[in-house]
């Protein structure tokens, strides 16, 4: 597996329009370093709480599955669905 190109559809994913509509706070930045450092999603939620993913070896399925776990739970709505 190409690591930087799961890091790209990862971005491409969820900064695209369908997800960026569920969500009219969402902003998707992106910042690409050159200096060896290892990979790194860093994603900063609007309550200041951030979700760092640095694993060099993640499968867009287990980024996906992280980034929904913190997302479900700050979504009022979601969890109404759940309990339903």
């Amino acid at each position: 597996m190409f690591v930087p190109m799961v890091r790209k559809e990862f971005l491409v994913m969820v900064g695209s329009e369908k997800a960026r509509s569920t969500s009219i706070n969402c902003e998707v930045m992106t910042e690409v370093k050159h200096d060896q450092s290892d990979p790194l999603v860093d994603i900063t939620f609007m309550d200041g709480k951030r979700l760092m993913m640095k694993r060099a070896r993640l499968t867009i399925k287990e980024m996906l599955t992280a980034l929904q776990s913190p997302c479900v739970a700050k979504d009022p709505q979601a969890k109404m669905t759940a309990k339903k």
